[in-house]
């Protein structure tokens, strides 16, 4: 499958068109590791004055470890280390304060509504017994 990227880790956001057989299917933009509060003050703009956003002080600032936007405009197209499936689509990784981290997925199919998952991405120790994910989860974009 061909490829064309833009950005990358270096600069924490970035984008990318797949070519599966040649033809342009899919097209992602791509966030790593970014402090809610990067977003809000440096992305986040009001209206036309131009003031920068702020984050909610009631709310607790996470990082979001991926995130990735992407439209797939034909059949699920899966490389080594993520599954792009039809449609509009969101993935994210959230860390929460100590640690925690969530993965969320959303999908919105077409005009019917929309699908959102969130799983929490750790193992829950019991001591006599420990969940996990299954099967263990790949870790998106080779990180």
């Amino acid at each position: 499958m061909q490829s064309v990227e833009l950005g990358g880790t270096n600069a924490r956001l970035g984008g990318a068109v797949l070519f599966p057989n040649g033809t342009p299917q899919v097209a992602e933009l791509d966030a790593m590791d970014m402090g809610i509060l990067d977003v809000s003050s440096r992305l986040l703009q009001f209206g036309d004055s131009g003031a920068a956003g702020s984050w909610p002080s009631a709310y607790d600032p996470f990082t979001i470890k991926i995130a990735v936007i992407y439209y797939n405009n034909g059949a699920v197209v899966t490389t080594p280390t993520f599954t792009y499936n039809p449609g509009y689509n969101i993935f994210a990784e959230l860390e929460a304060p100590f640690g925690v981290i969530f993965s969320f997925n959303t999908s919105i199919p077409g005009r019917s509504g929309v699908i959102i998952a969130g799983t929490y991405v750790g193992t829950i120790d019991f001591d006599f017994i420990k969940l996990r994910s299954f099967p263990p989860r790949a870790t998106a974009f080779g990180k």
